[in-house]
């Protein structure tokens, strides 16, 4: 299956714009934070007494439990950008392609390593993590962890969420025979990938999201969202774009409250997760592409949003906790880490733009 027949109607958008994919992990950006300031922090949680006025705490920790969904975010908008990118170009160029998409990556993780290295004195016991086996050991894990794959080889890492770069790499690489294997097998490959449990292989951090890639191999092939411009031309008895785009924004939100609410009675994220991404994205094309709405704080926080990743474990956990957890209430801490965040990747990005070919 191609993207041939989506893509020959000239009525059917290509697939949402790159403004939808930076609001989106702009979104997934803020989700991340609230995930594990809270969720993933609880410890801190007690120690600091973080509070809320409106919410009761512990709503809070369940929220930001669920938060997690951010992760299959931005898998599935890698895996539909990766897939489009490939299908645009000649068989020749697409290896050319994922060799130069893996050194972007690299070299945008290796910065901020490197960054991280150089501040170690602001915690030093973190660099004990890698010589704990002698020297030499430390050194290799070092190494292994520049490289981003310190969670594929089960190797220490300085920074413990660095752990999806390991995802992220294999990603790339794997792109071009996920998408063969679409190509031969359909919806099947789909339906595969969401039975991996019940296949009896084993859930690791990389087979968690393969029906997230899939799905987004699949939305990119198809274009399932230009689908929906082309269902509202075609249905003449709804005379309002208002009330059409109304309607599908309540009926994706619904789906997405009862996927979420399955998540959080059940389980199953490698599952549900992925369908989430799926929805949230479909809202966001019918807000920015077809209705017009802008976002653009969310939009700039998804231009920061891969060194904002990399980079604010190190700012809450690990250098700053004490500052961070100091303002107490859920939303101050999440702003104030968010900002020193954005701030840094502001930094970094400005010294990219001027010596990187990476930036």
């Amino acid at each position: 299956m191609s993207s041939s027949k989506s893509q020959s109607n000239p009525e059917c958008p290509v697939f949402f714009s790159k403004n939808v994919t930076f609001v989106l992990k702009g979104a997934g950006i803020i989700l991340m934070l609230f995930h594990h300031l809270f969720s993933c922090s609880a410890d801190l949680v007690e120690k600091y007494h973080v509070s809320s006025r409106l919410i009761p705490i512990d709503k809070i920790m369940t929220l930001s439990a669920l938060s997690k969904i951010c992760v299959a975010i931005f898998v599935f908008l890698s895996a539909c950008g990766i897939t489009i990118s490939l299908r645009q170009k000649p068989k020749d160029q697409q290896t050319g392609y994922v060799w130069h998409r893996y050194k972007k990556l690299a070299f945008g993780f290796l910065i901020v390593y490197l960054i991280s290295i150089l501040t170690f004195f602001l915690r030093v016991d973190r660099l004990g993590i890698y010589f704990k086996e002698g020297g030499l050991k430390g050194i290799f894990y070092m190494i292994i962890d520049a490289s981003g794959l310190a969670s594929f080889f089960g190797t220490p890492s300085y920074n413990e969420t660095w752990w999806y770069m390991s995802v992220a790499i294999l990603m790339v690489f794997a792109m071009p025979l996920l998408i063969s294997l679409y190509d031969h097998f359909g919806l099947s490959a789909v339906v595969v990938a969401a039975m991996l449990t019940y296949l009896g292989i084993p859930l690791t951090a990389f087979t968690t999201y393969l029906f997230t890639m899939l799905l987004g191999i699949m939305a990119a092939s198809e274009n399932i969202y230009g689908y929906l411009f082309s269902l509202r031309k075609k249905l003449k008895s709804i005379k309002s774009d208002t009330v059409f785009y109304s309607l599908a924004l309540v009926f994706f939100a619904f789906l997405f409250l009862v996927i979420l609410t399955f998540r959080f009675k059940c389980g199953h994220e490698d599952l549900t997760d992925g369908l989430l991404a799926l929805i949230l994205s479909g809202i966001f094309f019918i807000l920015t592409d077809l209705k017009g709405f802008r976002f653009p704080f969310l939009s700039l926080l998804g231009k920061h949003s891969m060194n904002m990743f990399l980079l604010h474990t190190l700012i809450f956990e690990y250098y700053f906790t004490d500052f961070i957890y100091s303002f107490h209430n859920w939303l101050l801490i999440t702003l104030v880490l968010l900002c020193a965040s954005l701030a840094i990747s502001a930094v970094i990005d400005f010294f990219k733009s001027k010596y990187s070919v990476y930036h």
